[in-house]
């Protein structure tokens, strides 16, 4: 039986960054739940599927099945040099972030 892409779109709906009901969508064009996940191609401008990030950061997700089922399709995909970049990005952004709370805080003292 061929997966159709409303079958896709149906095992994506699983995601809440994919609600069809308030006509909003994840923009991430690699999802592991994404049934045709081996026909999707991705820009490198794109965005990424941020329980995949959080998954190669080693926190649990809702997903890990599908994610690691799927690991060898999106990570071929998406290239390492970008997820390494990406994962990188994230950690800095995280340390700013901290840093910025942290001075909010001595502020208020």
């Amino acid at each position: 039986m061929e997966i159709t892409e409303i079958d896709s779109a149906k095992s994506m709906e699983r995601c809440h960054k994919f609600d069809k009901k308030f006509g909003q969508s994840c923009s991430a064009p690699i999802c592991p739940l994404d049934l045709k996940i081996s026909k999707r191609m991705m820009l490198s401008s794109e965005k990424f599927c941020v329980f995949t990030l959080d998954y190669l950061e080693g926190k649990e997700t809702p997903f890990d099945k599908e994610i690691k089922e799927t690991e060898r399709i999106w990570r071929k995909k998406i290239g390492e040099s970008r997820l390494r970049a990406r994962l990188k990005s994230r950690k800095r952004i995280r340390t700013l972030f901290r840093k910025e709370i942290q001075n909010t805080e001595i502020q208020k003292e």
